[in-house]
């Protein structure tokens, strides 16, 4: 178990990703704010050992290391620091069993070797880069048939949740989490964090709660067909979480989902208006075309019903 924890978090490093500081048994409860502050970054020990590659998976995630490592498609690996890297632990791959890695990635074809002073120089070959940008894309929770749902949890919008989004998802095949469904003991943030990780893809609906007092906002003008209409300038107020759980997704490399309302399209923030949003206007139409949205751009799940 120490050797691939330490595998696992050396990978991150290389990812930039979190750094882990600090671990817990999934029995030790994660709700003393105290802990969290000391250790900034941590992991859970079962959660963390669920990443470690299959074995088929073991040579994907290694190469995809090895290209973290450097800056140009041409460039070589310096021996000495591969050595310094501690290879092992980037290809997953005990001590004594790094060299038949190594021959059977240059077997393959996606790297190989020169030799230097002290160790054998790597270069990735144009047959591995090609590998690496397919892995890439595949890497993303391909066996999970779960889709985190991110939405405002207002009553309003349960009608649109239990009627829309949970049968579209059903219909097509996956399996609906939003996290106010899930017991459990923890923090909210960090089960959101954690469930995120393990979904094959997000929903994430932006329609958000309006401004009650229009006649005492900003106001600025918008052009239309009927000429110039005055509009509140802050009518709809963002969910920040939603924003936030949908950045994360994509950060990962997760597919994003995006639905709002349709009387609220004009109100999504700048950065995002260029996305391709599904809106609806009845849970019905709703649930349809989303169903349709994720067969197409996801692809139908394993529990599609025949």
């Amino acid at each position: 178990m120490r050797f691939r924890i330490a595998c696992l978090i050396r990978e991150k490093r290389k990812k930039c990703d979190l750094e882990a500081w600090g671990f817990f048994d999934d029995q030790i409860q994660s709700t003393n704010p105290s802990i969290i502050n000391k250790l900034g970054k941590w992991w859970r020990i079962n959660e963390l050992i669920d990443e470690f590659p299959k074995s088929h998976e073991v040579i994907p995630r290694a190469l995809l290391n090895l290209s973290r490592m450097v800056q140009w498609p041409c460039e070589y690996i310096d021996g000495d620091v591969l050595h310094n890297h501690k290879a092992p632990y980037l290809l997953f791959t005990p001590d004594n069993q790094v060299d038949s890695m190594l021959a059977d990635m240059t077997s393959m074809g996606y790297i190989e070797a020169m030799s230097s002073r002290y160790h054998e120089d790597v270069r990735i070959t144009p047959e591995g880069w090609k590998a690496v940008d397919g892995w890439k894309k595949e890497a993303v929770n391909v066996e999970s048939d779960q889709a985190f749902v991110a939405m405002w949890f207002d009553p309003s919008m349960q009608e649109f949740f239990d009627e829309g989004i949970k049968p579209a998802i059903k219909n097509a095949g996956y399996k609906c989490l939003r996290i106010d469904e899930k017991p459990h003991n923890n923090d909210i943030s960090d089960e959101i964090i954690a469930e995120i990780r393990k979904s094959r893809f997000i929903v994430a609906d932006f329609t958000s709660g309006e401004c009650g007092k229009c006649e005492d906002c900003n106001v600025d003008t918008e052009k239309s067909d009927n000429g110039e209409v005055e509009i509140p300038k802050d009518r709809v107020h963002p969910r920040g979480g939603v924003y936030y759980e949908a950045g994360f997704a994509k950060g990962l490399g997760l597919e994003v989902v995006w639905i709002v309302r349709l009387d609220q399209i004009n109100c999504i923030h700048f950065d995002n208006r260029q996305m391709s949003f599904v809106t609806y206007e009845t849970p019905d139409e709703l649930r349809k075309k989303l169903c349709a949205r994720i067969e197409a751009t996801i692809g139908v799940g394993p529990n599609k019903q025949s």
